[in-house]
């Protein structure tokens, strides 16, 4: 069922990223102080993503979640649903812009890869059914979950 969704939302990026690229050239573009602020607001974001990617590069998902609390959830959301925008008027209102059917292209394949990321961000954390423990993946590659104390409700055994 999951893949219909995916499918879905790969076609609507279809159809949105070219919308919204030419919005931006066609109305963004033209007013300066309006341009300004949306290609700084893109930029911050775009820093926002990459800490937060080079955060779970480091440290790992479960790690990043525990050292950030809650509010992992807010930022991951955040920056799944603004990365690809945030791309695309960052590549148009640059002072060299790249052509707008290309930049919709790459919006696509940002926002899909950030829905991927988020699934399996999403997935690591909460198990595939969304109902399981969390599932923490240690060094040692083994699964260690922290908040069962029963085999039975949990498909794995525990390890370690």
């Amino acid at each position: 069922m999951e893949i219909f969704g995916l499918l879905i939302a790969a076609g609507f990026g279809l159809f949105a990223s070219p919308i919204y690229c030419l919005i931006v050239v066609k109305l963004v573009k033209r007013s300066v102080h309006l341009r300004a602020i949306a290609f700084w607001g893109a930029i911050s974001i775009l820093a926002l993503s990459a800490v937060h990617l080079l955060l779970i590069s480091f440290s790992g998902i479960v790690a990043a979640r525990e050292a950030i609390g809650t509010t992992f959830e807010i930022i991951q959301g955040f920056l799944l649903l603004t990365a690809a925008p945030a791309l695309g008027a960052a590549l148009l209102l640059g002072k060299r812009s790249l052509w707008w059917p290309v930049t919709a292209g790459l919006c696509w394949f940002v926002g899909f890869s950030a829905l991927l990321f988020g699934i399996h961000v999403s997935e690591t954390l909460y198990g595939v059914d969304g109902q399981g423990p969390p599932a923490f993946r240690e060094s040692t590659g083994t699964l260690n979950h922290r908040s069962y104390d029963s085999d039975e409700k949990w498909p794995f055994r525990r390890m370690g």
